[in-house]
This record gives C-alpha cells, structure tokens and sequence, in this order.
C-alpha cells in the first residue's frame, strides 16, 4: 500500500473509532448513566477508550437495580459496534472488532443467569437492538462528538491513560475531550450529561 494510501486509511480508521467512542458516550447519556471527568480518547492507531459509569462484571448481586445496571452497560458497549460499523460500512476492515467490549458483554449477560442458550441469545439481541435504536436514532448527536473529537489537537498522552492500557499504538499520543467538553455538547441537544469525578462503586472505563 502507498504511504498516502495508508494515510488516508488509517485516518479512516482513526475516524471510525471516534465514532465507536462516540457511540459509547451517547447511549451511555441517552440512558442516564453519568460521565466520567476524564472524557472520550482515541489514539493515533484506531483504538479509543470512553470513561462513564458502567458496570463491572464480578458483582453477582441480583436486585432489580442490579439487573437494570447490567443491561444499560450491555446496550452502551454495544453502541459502540453500531456506531463505528454505521460509520465505517460498507468497508469495515476485518481487525475492526470490539473484542474487549464483547468480552464484558459475554460476562454480565453470563451474571443475569438465563435459563438456557436461546434465552440469553434472545435478550442479547433485543439489547443490540436497543443500541442501534439509540445511535442510528441520534446519529447527528454521535457524529457532532465524533467530530468534535477529531477536531481536537493531538497531545501526549497522559501517564493515567497509558497506565490504563486501552491504546498500543507505538506513538504515545492521541486526541481527547473531557467529560465537562462532551456534556457541552449533549447540552446543545437539550441532553443532561451528569459528571462523576468517582462512583461509590467503582467501575470500569469504555
């Protein structure tokens, strides 16, 4: 491949995961789960990383309220695939996967203790379609936070955010708002982003 040929593919694909991230951020606000300061990242590579309150697999705590945590995260990670795929398609390159999400889905779907197989694989679905239903119902929303984010110019990263591990791009920089930048924008579109500096129980960055 030329090098301006991988140049403006790596953009793409730099592109695609400011919309993966931004899909995160807006179905997570879209369902009342709180920002957290540290904001939406991507790196320079094509990986990103959302920090918001979600649930972390481990707690098999069994309330209602837990229950419902469980599939709001479910539906944000999800609307990450949605939002990048929308963005991306029809040539979404086959590395273009979301394995860690997955990896989170598999294990609180697993915590909600289905009674078999096709009940699992049923409720998994109809939280992919509540994904879709957010993102592609509020795609100007997710594209404004995406683009605002590719906007931003490009910063050493943190020692926080390599100590986090989401990016292993040889170059330790990337582009970032933060959780104060990206309620801004929710609140043009009339949307209330709450902002969490840290959570009574401690949850996992997206």
């Amino acid at each position: 491949m030329r090098e301006e040929g991988l140049s403006e593919w790596l953009a793409r694909r730099v592109a695609g995961a400011a919309h993966h991230e931004a899909g995160h951020a807006t179905a997570a606000v879209l369902q009342a789960m709180p920002l957290q300061a540290g904001g939406v990242h991507v790196d320079l590579e094509g990986s990103g990383v959302t920090h918001y309150w979600n649930r972390a697999p481990g707690d098999l705590a069994m309330s209602e309220e837990d229950q419902r945590e469980r599939e709001r995260t479910v539906v944000s990670l999800y609307a990450g695939d949605v939002a990048q795929r929308r963005f991306l398609f029809p040539d979404v390159p086959d590395d273009v996967v979301f394995q860690r999400d997955m990896e989170k889905i598999a294990a609180l779907l697993n915590e909600m203790c289905f009674s078999n197989s096709s009940e699992r694989e049923a409720h998994a679905q109809a939280l992919r379609g509540r994904a879709e239903e957010l993102v592609l119902g509020n795609w100007e929303i997710v594209d404004r936070v995406a683009s605002a984010l590719l906007a931003k110019t490009v910063t050493p990263m943190s020692e926080d955010e390599i100590a986090n591990g989401w990016s292993q791009a040889t170059r330790r920089a990337e582009r970032w708002m933060s959780g104060a930048e990206l309620a801004d924008i929710f609140r043009g579109f009339h949307l209330h982003a709450t902002i969490r500096l840290y959570c009574e129980i401690e949850r996992e960055p997206e």
